[in-house]
């Protein structure tokens, strides 16, 4: 009996000291544990949100560059003596009544509201100097990049409330 009662006391102080080995987390420690965690996550979505504005951003500006590169290719795939030699400082829709732009336009990709197309295009001319004693056909070719067609292309739109702009240009000749 006596060695009954030893083991039920054995029983007993290790149900006790386990017991008290076991012991929770207290309000102020977890409070500590969640405000340390709130410090650690902060620059993370801090950072969350820059990219977010960051790739927004980044797609305006391609969107811009994709509408100013199929401009200049529209313009360029004509004949030399196609491109009109002047055309003031237009939105693209404006240009509608022109001949060389009917078609060009009627081609485009439209435009997001946001954006919008200017073109214009100039013609200059350079003198060069034809070398005594060169052969006609290099003389005609001299002679054909005499004068060449700026085309100028703005683009126009907003990015987060500021209004933004996008320039190209490019030269045609008629060599």
């Amino acid at each position: 009996m006596e060695r009954r009662s030893n083991i039920q006391r054995n029983i007993y102080s290790k149900r006790s000291n386990s017991s008290r080995s076991r012991r929770a987390f207290s309000f102020v420690e977890i409070m500590v544990a969640v405000v340390l965690i709130a410090i650690g996550l902060l620059p993370l979505f801090s950072l969350f949100v820059s990219t977010s504005s960051d790739v927004s951003n980044t797609i305006d500006e391609v969107l811009a560059t994709t509408y100013a590169n199929e401009l200049i290719d529209s313009i360029i795939a004509h004949k030399f003596s196609e491109i009109p030699s002047s055309v003031p400082y237009a939105e693209v829709p404006t240009l509608a009544g022109n001949p060389f732009f009917t078609g060009i336009i009627a081609n485009l990709t439209p435009c997001a509201a946001e954006f919008k197309r200017f073109v214009e295009i100039s013609e200059a001319a350079t003198t060069v100097q034809i070398p005594a004693g060169v052969s006609p056909l290099i003389a005609e070719r001299y002679n054909r990049i005499k004068s060449f067609k700026i085309v100028k292309i703005k683009i126009k739109y907003d990015l987060s409330g500021r209004a933004r702009e996008l320039n190209m240009a490019t030269i045609v000749t008629g060599a």
